[in-house]
């Protein structure tokens, strides 16, 4: 919302505060207003609707960008569509990839969670082993500033994997490696992360 929408509507707020007093001031303001139990049904569904959005960019994301990562022989093995995977390891297992996708743009602000998040999804993808030798990727908007990210940061690993069952599951790396950078430096090349706004022009 912009700012003159907040201003906007504070004074709007302010107003209905001011003049309704009574039932007949209710009356009147709803009326002048247009306010209706219509509109009321129509907000809640904006409502309703903008509370999936998140999950509606993950899925219509994924799967247009599968039309142009995917091989014509290539055959998808796994899909997970809906956030947080459900049960599977990975957004998309094909015969010849393993991949997540993170559609929130990366910035330099970004605060603890994403971070922990995008090197949570670095760290699984690194160190997962299969028979196939299949690719591995991150397919992210920012993707430089996510490598810079993940190449320059101190953060330890404690920190990066607190409060997260990553954190036993992954117990010999926390040990071996101090910092995301150290761990970064290490598995780098297991892991090619793409950008995503190239991929969905």
């Amino acid at each position: 919302m912009s700012e003159k929408m907040k201003n906007d509507l504070t004074q709007w707020i302010q107003k209905a505060q001011d003049d309704i007093k009574n039932k007949s001031d209710t009356l009147l303001f709803l009326n002048r207003n247009g306010i209706s139990a219509e509109k009321f049904d129509e907000a809640l569904s904006i409502k309703r609707e903008s509370a999936q959005i998140d999950i509606k960019i993950h899925a219509y994301g994924i799967v247009l960008a599968l039309q142009r990562i995917l091989d014509e022989s290539e055959q998808i093995e796994s899909l997970s569509l809906g956030a947080g995977n459900k049960g599977k390891p990975f957004d998309l297992k094909t015969s010849k990839r393993v991949a997540e996708f993170k559609f929130a743009e990366w910035r330099e602000s970004h605060g603890t969670i994403r971070q922990n998040a995008i090197f949570q999804n670095f760290l699984e993808l690194a160190v997962h082993r299969d028979d196939n030798g299949r690719k591995k990727y991150i397919y992210c908007y920012g993707a430089d500033r996510v490598k810079k990210f993940l190449s320059g940061s101190q953060r330890s690993l404690n920190s990066v994997l607190s409060r997260n069952s990553v954190n036993k599951k992954h117990e010999e790396y926390r040990q071996r490696y101090e910092t995301v950078k150290g761990f970064y430096e290490a598995y780098k090349n297991e892991v090619e992360i793409i950008e995503l706004e190239d991929l969905l022009k």
